[in-house]
């Protein structure tokens, strides 16, 4: 049998087909604490906890900015923020999504709980928050309870940075 362009392609296309496949079910070490992450690279759930506490404290800090916030991302990072119908791309989106947001008062978070996954090149941290403001329309206090999912990476500056970022509302308060 004869292989030609087509079949290679097909082999091809199959391979990334299979390491696509693998990085999302190969086994999962028992240490769920520290992994490697990239060349020489390990992140703790604590260090990744801490990452979470740093984006709350920036949102509750009353001197933010849209480019405090935004340094927390990569440059090229992704935000489905709580409170957006499009999807804020790079750095910029990103400005421009907490510019809106922070045109509100008295902006704060709180964290409901959240669940660490640490199982390879990235880490995703995920749960409930809600939000507190007071609406810039009408001066009055709201809470907002949404969901979340932060995905961490190496950013490209080298340091962890918020790769992904996921928020919708529509959370039950138990």
């Amino acid at each position: 049998m004869k292989i030609g362009t087509k079949e290679i392609g097909l082999i091809a296309v199959g391979g990334v087909v299979g390491a696509i496949l693998y990085m999302f079910f190969k086994p999962k070490s028992k240490n769920t604490n520290v992994k490697k992450v990239g060349a020489n690279a390990t992140i703790t759930n604590e260090e990744i906890k801490k990452l979470l506490d740093d984006w709350k404290t920036e949102i509750c800090n009353p001197k933010h900015t849209p480019e405090s916030i935004s340094n927390l991302y990569d440059d090229e990072a992704l935000l489905h923020g709580t409170l957006a119908n499009d999807l804020a791309e790079g750095k910029r989106g990103i400005q421009g999504y907490f510019k809106n947001l922070l045109e509100n008062d008295n902006l704060c978070v709180e964290i409901n709980n959240n669940v660490i996954q640490n199982n390879g090149s990235t880490v995703s941290n995920t749960g409930e928050y809600t939000f507190s403001l007071d609406k810039k329309e009408n001066g009055k206090p709201t809470k907002i309870d949404a969901r979340y999912t932060f995905v961490y990476g190496k950013g490209s500056d080298g340091k962890w940075k918020i790769l992904n970022h996921h928020s919708s509302k529509g959370v039950a308060q138990k």
